[in-house]
């Protein structure tokens, strides 16, 4: 199920609690226009999630170190020697 928003510290937390890579993370989105700022008060501040990003996409790796092409690597099933 796609959050309707996400909150900092939820990034955070898909992260491992790595507050720099999960503000990179943000900003990437926020950037291409997948999430929308919404400051409710000094500390309630939640991003709408308006790409339909799933949890699992808010991690630094997946973002930043996926394969380009969605390809998985080839596993070789020839026995080694």
């Amino acid at each position: 199920m796609v959050p309707p928003f996400y909150t900092f510290q939820e990034v955070i937390k898909y992260n491992n609690h790595d507050w720099n890579r999960a503000y990179e993370v943000l900003n990437y989105y926020l950037q291409k226009g997948d999430f929308q700022k919404d400051i409710r008060g000094p500390e309630d501040i939640v991003y709408h999630n308006l790409g339909k990003i799933e949890p699992f996409d808010l991690a630094y790796a997946r973002v930043f170190y996926a394969d380009p092409r969605g390809k998985r690597p080839r596993i070789s099933t020839r026995d080694a020697e």
